[in-house]
Order: structure tokens, then sequence, then C-alpha cells
């Protein structure tokens, strides 16, 4: 029989290891050992363990834990090792802020890094409060520091924003052209294209698939089917290196054979490549083969499909590709011509 100590002793390691459980969860990425200490102390003071815990009892756990619930990965923190049971669908959190600084600098014409940190901070609290330097490397990426020391949005991601609807247009045309039904995302149809909603080019689609999926399917923002209403081809247009949501919306398919599609900014090839090589993002990756478009690529082949009277779903197909961390410079599309 247990004694009172012992029963005591486990009850603090149950407690430990669902807390690391929620924390990676809630954060949808993998977690350093110090940002789950900063997390955990906040749940051992809630069942009264805050006082007693020890740092090193915390580790010792978590290397208790080691390859049975979660896998330590260099250079990025503690994940779980059968991230499928768990539920880690969410936006990761460095997405999250990365959404939240654009949306910022989009909002205000110039901001300071304080009034930056200060907007972060009150959106993600306790756990969930990112590091400042992780703040201004997004800062970096997404924006540039004015003569007065203020920050601003870069005018090419600005424009990014403008292009969204416009690819969406492009693909929704190519469909057509190619024969299919195309079906723009729920979320997009009141955008504009060419002076009108993109819903006018949205068909009247009834999709073959569970009612529980739909929600989820209907967001990506444009189908291609069938006749029968099959998805022959998915695709979500993103302009940052928050791709997620768009990877998550894809897996709602039920059909293997679906062709998925990112269509993206070349600038943002390294970085994206970088992230999907991740474990949340590598094993939906590949067992959905997804590809990748560059937005330059795409409106080059809008104009040749505009050209000609019949194109294939091979020549579409030759404008995808997968990422590398570096490529030479491409050849343009002069081979359609």
């Amino acid at each position: 029989m247990l004694t009172e100590k012992q029963v005591d002793l486990l009850r603090f390691e149950r407690i430990v290891v669902e807390s690391i459980k929620r924390i990676i969860a809630e954060r949808g990425e993998p977690v350093t050992y110090n940002d789950i200490l900063k997390s955990i102390y906040i749940e051992l003071d809630k069942h009264g363990y805050l006082l007693v815990a020890r740092s090193e009892d915390i580790q010792a756990i978590i290397n208790r834990y080691k390859d049975k619930e979660f896998v330590f990965l260099k250079g990025q923190g503690w994940w779980f090792k059968e991230p499928e049971k768990y539920l880690i669908h969410i936006v990761p959190l460095h997405d999250r802020v990365e959404q939240a600084v654009i949306q910022t600098l989009r909002r205000k014409f110039k901001v300071s890094f304080d009034d930056i940190l200060q907007e972060i901070f009150i959106t993600f609290k306790n756990a969930l409060t990112p590091e400042p330097t992780k703040v201004r490397a997004i800062l970096e990426e997404y924006a540039k520091k004015t003569k007065d020391g203020m920050w601003q949005l870069l005018p090419q991601v600005e424009a990014r924003v403008r292009e969204h609807s416009q690819m969406i247009g492009y693909l929704a045309e190519i469909g057509k052209k190619l024969g299919f039904k195309t079906f723009i995302g729920l979320k997009e149809q009141g955008d504009i294209y060419n002076g009108e909603p993109l819903s006018k080019l949205s068909d009247s689609v009834k999709l073959p698939i569970p009612k529980e999926n739909l929600d989820h399917v209907q967001m990506i923002d444009v189908l291609w089917t069938e006749k029968d209403g099959k998805i022959a081809c998915g695709f979500d247009v993103e302009y940052t290196t928050g791709v997620t949501e768009a990877i998550t919306r894809g897996s709602y398919i039920p059909a293997k054979e679906t062709r998925r599609f990112l269509v993206i900014p070349e600038e943002r090839e390294k970085t994206l490549y970088k992230k999907i090589s991740a474990p949340l993002f590598k094993g939906r990756i590949e067992g959905y083969r997804w590809h990748f478009i560059f937005f330059e690529d795409l409106r080059e082949f809008f104009e040749f499909v505009r050209r000609k009277k019949q194109i294939s779903i091979e020549e579409f197909e030759k404008i995808s590709k997968t990422l590398r961390s570096q490529r030479q410079k491409q050849e343009n599309l002069v081979n359609y011509q």
C-alpha cells in the first residue's frame, strides 16, 4: 500500500506531465524548458505545489517521460512523441504573434516597438507571452525602421495583401478554362476582383464530403471540382509564413488524391521552407503531397492562359514545385509560348 508521501509524489508527477501537455498543445509548437518553467508554476500554484516544486524535480519528470510522452528536438525544444493524439491543429503561437504584429502595422501608419509589445502582451498572456526578441524578429521580417525610430509596414507586404484577391481570381479563371467548376472560399467571396465580388466566379457546387468536414473545406480559398462535385484541386493563397490554418483546412478534404497547393510570394520561400520542415508540418506536407506556386509564376501563367483557347492540367502543374532552402534563379515561362 502506498504511503501518503508516495501518493503525493505521484499526484505531483501527474500534474506536471498534464501541465506540460497543455502548455505544448496551447502553443502548438516545440517549447523550451525555460518556457515550460515560466508557464508551469501557474498550474502548480492552483494545486498547492508552488512552494515545494523545484526546477530539478520538474526536469527529472520530463526526462522520465522522454520518448514516452515527449521528445526533445535539438534547437527547438520539447514536443509530443505522438502529436496526432493531441489537439494541436490550432495555429502555432509564432503564427498568431506574426499575424497580430502585421495587423497592428496595417492599422497604424507608424508604431514604436514598445507600442507593439504592449499590444502583444495584452493579447498573449501568461504562458503565451512571447519573448521580445521574437517579436522584434517578426518586425524585421515585415517592417522597416523609420528615421525617427518607429516601425512601418514594408510596402511590398502591403502590396502582397492587395494581391491576395487577384491570385484567387486568377485561379478561378484558370480552373474554368481547364473545365472545372470553381468554388471560392466563403470568407473571400465578398472580396473584389476586376471590380466585382469574387462570388461572381464561384459556381454552385455540392461538395460530397462529410458534414463535419464541410465548414473547414468551405474556407479554402479556391476549389476546382469535377461535375460530380469531387474536389480535384484545393488552393490557399498566403502572403505571410503563417500557413498552419491552410494546411489544416486542406487535411479536411477526405480524398488523398486531391492535389493541394499553397500559393505564396517568392520572397517567403526560404523562411517557409524552414517552417514546414518542423514536426508540426512535415507529416502533413508529405502525406497530402502539398505543392507550392509562386505569385509571379501564377501571374505569368494566367497571361499565357488568356492567349490560349485550350490548356491542360499538365501545363498548369509545371508551375508548381516543392520548396527549397535555396533556389537558383528561375527560368520564365517562355517554354509555354
